[in-house]
């Protein structure tokens, strides 16, 4: 008799048809065709092809994770998924219980030859995953093969997937929604991408990667859709997937106007997904949609009639086999309805008028938290192990999972919070603590909820004062829902997950913060937390210098002279001053270019294209993209690609950089520091070549002691301390430019303002970010008295840098601003002439001598060098200059 195929068998024949397809995509490595990942499954189906027993899987998400999975289904096994992350106590509990024989926990090499998936009867298990017991210990449930296939094929049409999609895997690895994301990839014949962990604690970075990616699906956790914005999200995201617990109706509104989104429902025990809903406008909270087809639903009061609200009890093909090992809840919880498998979720559920199902919550005490489904009896039992706790009570108040403590002992949470920690998973520990003398029970010996959970008069607010520890503290009070948060309490302790830390992160970063995504991993509070900032933002001369002696050259023999006319590269070509090098380059020159950009070539074509025009440029000439990361060694190319461009390219204009300015040098070194070793690395390679290297005012003016006047031959080397990740990048950078490269122009450039002629600027921008007012324009309170500040059109900018370019000039240093600068007093009144009020507090936890603009303090730049060769002066900025510039940047700041 033969059997439906099975997921494996499906994409095996994916493999056969299309193998040079790409699966998979990891953020800084090479994508992976369906050839090669069938090849690394088929090295794990040799690996426990002979394992008699039961096999666990614990691996961390990604390829490998995948490849072992498929391993498995190829030779009929059915693995036990574990999070490498959970305690190892819970881990190695659940191995014992399921009886583990073997468990795959190192990646191994890809086999030689393909395996054939094996047919199976629809009730063989596919997968074992736990969830949170009642009984006080995890239940292991048994899912098979017999309904996956027929729900993912139906997915995959819901979701308008194919072998164009770009798929975003986000879920954990224990949670059954990664099954969905994974099998409705594969089916698809599209591709799955896994980012970087520091996209899962910034919004910020979670858009770029989204860009990065050309992102076109994204199964979401609700939570997180809630803090994204529909207007941030690149063009190439056409459809988003929502599920796990109940999105606020305003949520679901106001994403369904802009994307293609579909809200899923169902239990692990019955296969990932039973009913799906596409999300209109009119939504209404807490729709889950209709069952698909091969499953039913039915709704029973407490006497199991039908009814038109109660449980919610489905059945069908891709209901669960039971739990592993555990008679006596399967048969209370699995039933036969009419020869059919079903299940009793738990739900309350109502039936309209208009044959849809509505979720209305729970029937039993569990909790859905952060998509999982948790039952407080299993912390519950957990705690009570603990000497001297009489009794313990979990539930969710005031939207925080609390623990209510009765003991005769003086006991504090962080240490009931590091013994929870051994055992149970980070979503299942509670964040509110409540130490009892007797906690209150009803005549029949239960638990007395309502006097327990009663509402407590909240105790007076605190009163926050505007300093940077106040200001994160509002946000965190704001975030975690608890008016007396203070800056010496723990985050994490008091409710912060990780969707709090990326809000708490945006939120910051719009204030002028920039923290790193394990800032409350690694010091707990926010006053910690601004302490680590504070010495971290400062670095001496003599540290940097450590840095620059870090850095080895490649050996190369004795470059050879160009055969060929002369050609240009260019770095950052995308960016603001970058995308008008390039422009001005275009137009005033017949040089062959070749721009290093990243991401997707098509649309950073497009970019490029809008941000000339944006410039006012109307070159038709065509130039060459090659896709490429500056953080990567030799850019991410093959090394045939990096000899080609060594070996055709006379000179080289390297723009790009992180330019953050309150980053941490942490952050920016990749980009900054590495990213100019390897153009010095690719100089030094093929034929000669001359580079122009862009640097920053910043390694002066971002440093202590400020001199009076700064000198173009000023090489910045004495002892000094340099504040900030972007000036100390730079510094680093420029240091390795000098010491390295006998061919180097270095230019030196201040603030960057609108495009003098058409009024561009970029939202990223500082000045754009004080006129859309989400950052503060310097106040009386924080700005010196002899404050002034720097005003360099990009434009200008850009003609000097060409100029250069085009110079016969020897190798020396240009100073790139403009000779008179803007005291503050008239920025001010211009920005009021031009109808725009910008913030006026002061909201960083930058030094005084950093403040939210340029700002030179009375210290003057030597621009001889450069008046030498350009062919354009600087404009002064008087004020009805600087009113006309900002009259002229309003309509872009949304661009």
């Amino acid at each position: 008799m033969a059997h439906p195929k099975t997921l494996a068998e499906k994409i095996y024949h994916l493999v056969q048809n299309h193998p040079e397809d790409f699966a998979f995509e990891v953020l800084g490595q090479s994508p992976v065709s369906y050839r090669e990942l069938w090849a690394r499954a088929s090295a794990y189906a040799n690996c426990v092809e002979q394992v008699s027993g039961h096999v666990s899987l614990c691996l961390p998400r990604g390829v490998d994770w995948v490849s072992a999975l498929l391993g498995c289904w190829i030779v009929g096994k059915a693995p036990i998924l574990l999070d490498p992350e959970w305690p190892e106590l819970r881990k190695k509990e659940i191995q014992v219980e399921a009886g583990v024989e073997f468990t795959i926990s190192e990646t191994i090499q890809t086999a030689q030859e393909a395996r054939h998936a094996i047919s199976l009867p629809p009730d063989t298990p596919a997968y074992f995953i736990y969830s949170s017991g009642s009984s006080g210990k995890p239940k292991g449930i048994i899912v098979p093969h017999a309904g996956l296939v027929k729900m993912l094929k139906q997915q995959v049409e819901a979701f308008q997937m194919g072998s164009h999609t770009r798929a975003l895997w986000l879920h954990n690895i224990a949670f059954d929604a990664s099954i969905s994301d994974i099998g409705t990839s594969l089916l698809a014949r599209s591709t799955l991408c896994v980012g970087s962990s520091e996209s899962r604690s910034s919004i910020k970075h979670f858009y770029a990667q989204l860009a990065e990616f050309q992102i076109t699906h994204i199964d979401i956790p609700p939570a997180l859709l809630a803090i994204l914005d529909p207007t941030q999200v690149p063009p190439s995201l056409k459809s988003l997937v929502i599920g796990g617990s109940v999105c606020p109706e305003s949520v679901v509104q106001k994403w369904a106007k802009h994307l293609h989104l579909v809200s899923v429902y169902g239990p692990t025990e019955a296969t990932v997904c039973t009913s799906m809903a596409k999300c209109e406008a009119e939504w209404e909270e807490g729709q889950i949609g209709q069952p698909i087809d091969g499953i039913t639903y039915e709704i029973v009061d407490a006497n199991f009639n039908p009814s038109q609200e109660g449980e919610l009890i489905i059945s069908g093909q891709g209901v669960a086999l039971g739990y592993l090992n555990q008679p006596e809840l399967t048969k209370k919880r699995f039933l036969q309805l009419e020869k059919t498998r079903s299940f009793r979720t738990g739900d309350l559920v109502r039936k309209t008028n208009k044959n849809k199902f509505i979720f209305l919550g729970r029937l039993d005490r569990q909790i859905k938290r952060q998509g999982k489904l948790i039952s407080p009896e299993e912390i519950e039992a957990t705690l009570l192990n603990q000497a001297d706790i009489s009794k313990a009570f979990v539930a969710i108040h005031q939207n925080r999972l609390t623990a209510w403590i009765e003991t005769p002992a003086t006991l504090d949470s962080a240490t009931l919070v590091q013994a929870l920690n051994k055992k149970l998973p980070a979503w299942m520990i509670p964040s509110h603590w409540q130490f009892v003398e007797k906690i209150p029970t009803l005549s029949n010996e239960k638990i007395d909820q309502i006097s327990l959970t009663k509402e407590q008069v909240p105790l007076p607010q605190n009163l926050l004062d505007d300093s940077p520890s106040g200001l994160l503290t509002k946000v965190a009070r704001n975030l975690l829902k608890n008016p007396n948060f203070t800056c010496d309490d723990d985050f994490l302790l008091n409710g912060g997950d990780s969707l709090a830390i990326m809000q708490f992160l945006s939120s910051a970063d719009e204030l002028g913060f920039t923290l790193s995504p394990d800032c409350f991993y690694e010091h707990q509070t926010i006053r910690k937390i601004l302490e680590s900032e504070s010495k971290n933002y400062q670095a001496s001369s003599c540290d940097l210098l450590t840095k620059v002696e870090e850095f080895h050259p490649i050996e190369t023999s004795k470059k050879s002279e160009p055969e060929t006319p002369d050609s240009l590269l260019i770095t950052g070509a995308t960016g603001f001053l970058g995308s008008a090098i390039l422009g001005e380059i275009l137009t005033r020159t017949n040089l062959p270019v070749t721009c290093l950009v990243r991401g997707n070539l098509h649309e950073k074509q497009k970019v490029i294209a809008q941000k000339l025009e944006l410039h006012g440029y109307e070159s038709t000439r065509s130039f060459e993209l090659i896709q490429s990361d500056l953080e990567l060694p030799k850019f991410g190319l093959t090394q045939a690609a990096w000899s080609d461009l060594a070996t055709r390219h006379t000179k080289i204009i390297h723009v790009g950089a992180a330019t953050h300015s309150l980053a941490p040098y942490q952050l920016l070194e990749a980009s900054n520091v590495h990213g100019t070793s390897s153009i010095l690395n690719l100089q030094k390679e093929g034929v000669s070549k001359q580079l122009i290297y862009i640097s920053t005012l910043s390694v002066f003016v971002d440093a202590s002691p400020l001199p009076e006047t700064c000198l173009e031959s000023d090489e910045r080397i004495s002892p000094s301390t340099v504040f900030g990740g972007y000036a100390q990048s730079k510094w680093v950078a420029e240091q390795l430019v000098r010491r390295h490269s006998s061919n180097a122009h270095i230019l030196r450039l201040g603030l960057l303002t609108p495009n003098q002629n058409t009024g561009y600027l970029t939202p990223e921008d500082t000045l754009s970010r004080i006129l859309s007012r989400k950052a503060p324009l310097p106040s009386q309170e924080n700005t010196p008295a002899n404050a002034s500040f720097d005003f360099t059109p990009v434009d200008y900018a850009a003609s000097v840098a060409v100029d250069i370019l085009l110079s016969e000039s020897k190798p020396q240093t240009f100073h790139i601003a403009n000779p008179i600068q803007v005291p503050a007093e008239r920025l001010s009144q211009a920005l009021k002439l031009a109808e725009i009020e910008p913030l006026t507090s002061s909201n960083h936890s930058a030094p005084p001598n950093s403040l939210t603009l340029f700002k030179t303090g009375g210290t003057s730049f030597s621009t001889r060098n450069t008046q030498a060769v350009q062919t354009r002066s600087c404009p002064e900025p008087s004020l009805e200059y600087l009113v006309k510039t900002f009259k002229l940047a309003k309509p872009h700041l949304d661009l």
